[in-house]
């Protein structure tokens, strides 16, 4: 479900054909929907904060969702996320008294939950402190597909993931990495310079591409890796 002006190619790219996409509808049709489907489903499993206290405001959640376990994926306690990131990029500091209580908030979302998923162990700590005790920490798997270059013909980076705003946690990683690190790399190369591919949503932003360096091709979303590896 989700308000949007992806063409279904494009949707399609990353999610099998059998699953179900409420194209351009949003949160406001949350409610009908499910009491639409009340007993429809064995398992529910809800990503993120947002979409999480989007949930939790339905009137008789619990009701319509009765029979089903509830699976919240926090992928990140985001709150520590932003500290950290007033800190690092704006010097400054949240007092205690204000970062508990945000983080706290945040953890909250979880209590609903039958299961919770986390994405690091940091992230899981904090939670497991505020009393998440069916919580459990699942990394990204994907199954290994090598191609046909050996070692010794590759020299190229590539950088893969979505730039969701400069200050983002990807953002942020991508103009440190392009402005400090690559220019080094880049002087200690004597064989040819190497490409620094980054494909990714949001990668291709005129925002973005103005402060990357020469070197570093901006490709934007692609269907397939597998040309770039």
């Amino acid at each position: 479900m989700r308000d949007t002006s992806e063409e279904w190619e494009e949707i399609y790219w990353s999610l099998p054909r059998e699953v179900e996409v409420l194209r351009g509808m949003d949160s406001s049709f949350l409610q009908a929907y499910l009491e639409a489907r009340s007993g429809a489903y064995d398992l529910i499993r809800i990503s993120r904060p947002h979409n999480m206290a989007r949930l939790c405001a339905v009137d008789r959640a619990k009701k319509l969702l009765s029979g089903a376990r509830l699976v919240y994926d926090a992928e990140a306690v985001f709150a520590l996320r932003e500290i950290r990131g007033g800190e690092i990029l704006q010097g400054r500091i949240l007092p205690e008294e204000e970062a508990r209580p945000r983080i706290g908030e945040q953890i909250s979302l979880a209590r609903q939950a039958d299961r919770v998923v986390a994405v690091s162990e940091e992230e899981a700590c904090e939670s497991r402190r505020q009393g998440i005790a069916n919580l459990r920490v699942t990394g990204h798997a994907a199954p290994p597909a090598p191609t046909a270059p050996s070692f010794a013909e590759r020299k190229d980076f590539l950088v893969v993931g979505a730039v969701h705003g400069l200050e983002s946690p990807n953002g942020d990683a991508l103009l440190w990495f392009a402005q400090k690190v690559l220019p080094k790399v880049c002087g200690g190369w004597t064989d040819g310079q190497p490409r620094f591919l980054v494909p990714g949503c949001g990668t291709d932003s005129p925002e973005l591409l103005r402060r990357l360096r020469p070197e570093v091709t901006a490709i934007g979303p692609v269907a397939d890796l597998t040309p770039y590896l």
